[in-house]
């Protein structure tokens, strides 16, 4: 049974955050996927929501004439999923959101929740992390820009005041225009279920398409928090096109980018070894999209 002593439901942002400032026990509420199982379990004790899932201007998802991307934060995965904006300029945003469990939790789900849940398993938070997204925290005191970068502090905790809400994730232009990416999650079953290991990838490749402009890697499940492949990029950045160099800088620098644990989903080693050979993939089929030649086979593929 859900315990909620009180339900606020402002008709406005500005509305939301007057009641956030006055009323310390209030929490938000948009979908609920996370904070209703929380409550129901006592995790969450007793205390006032304010549902923001009915405000229409945080489902806006829009481009500006300066190319830069605003998705609202109570956007659904289903509305990421479906917006002509995601598809044609972050397609890989939506193919992270696509494999958030069922098309139930798809359609309540938002990526603003999904990110202030602080989990490191998060699907939608890898590609934020290497879509250098811009995170707009509101209060009555004001509003401040944070990067993705500096967002998170801990699994289950970021920088978020009690009082703020995410209203607006910015994505840049020049942080994917000219890139093409993908997400990848290993789990233990093939639906419905949290990553084991997961990976963002992107690359920006020279107009002849023979070497690696930039890459950005990110991974889920392997932290505290989600985290950057910063040493595996260093290795391939500028670099020719080459299977054996793929590989080699995935086996070198993954798990020094990472900090996998033993953990009741998997062990370390076996933790290290999924983020190496998604790596390996992720960054293959990356350079595919991008129109680069085809540098991983898996043993597999026949």
């Amino acid at each position: 049974m859900f315990d909620f002593h009180t339900v606020y439901q402002p008709e406005t942002v500005a509305e939301a955050l007057a009641i956030l400032a006055r009323d310390s026990e209030s929490i938000v509420l948009s979908g609920g996927s996370d904070i209703l199982i929380k409550n129901r379990d006592g995790i969450l004790p007793p205390c006032a929501c304010i549902s923001i899932r009915h405000l229409r201007e945080l489902h806006e998802i829009t481009r500006d004439d300066d190319g830069t991307i605003f998705i609202g934060a109570a956007s659904t995965f289903t509305e990421v999923m479906d917006s002509p904006v995601i598809q044609n300029h972050i397609p890989q945003l939506a193919e992270a959101v696509s494999q958030v469990g069922a098309v139930q939790i798809r359609n309540i789900g938002t990526v603003g929740g999904n990110l202030c849940n602080g989990a490191p398993s998060a699907d939608s938070a890898t590609t934020f992390l290497i879509l250098g997204a811009k995170l707009h925290l509101e209060s009555v005191r004001g509003t401040r820009v944070v990067s993705i970068d500096d967002f998170y502090t801990g699994p289950g905790s970021t920088v978020r005041a009690r009082d703020e809400l995410l209203t607006v994730i910015e994505v840049p232009r020049t942080h994917y225009e000219g890139y093409a990416g993908t997400y990848i999650k290993y789990a233990m079953r093939k639906a419905m279920d949290i990553a084991t290991v997961g990976l963002a990838a992107m690359v920006k490749l020279t107009p002849d398409k023979d070497r690696i402009e930039d890459i950005k890697t990110a991974y889920a499940s392997v932290a505290p928090t989600p985290v950057r492949g910063l040493q595996f990029e260093t290795r391939l950045r500028g670099a020719s096109i080459d299977r054996n160099l793929l590989c080699q800088a995935a086996e070198e620098t993954v798990v020094h980018d990472i900090s996998a644990r033993e953990d009741w989903r998997a062990s370390k080693a076996f933790s290290e070894h999924i983020a190496v050979e998604i790596t390996k993939r992720g960054v293959a089929e990356a350079i595919e999209k991008a129109g680069g030649e085809h540098v991983y086979r898996c043993e597999y593929d026949g």
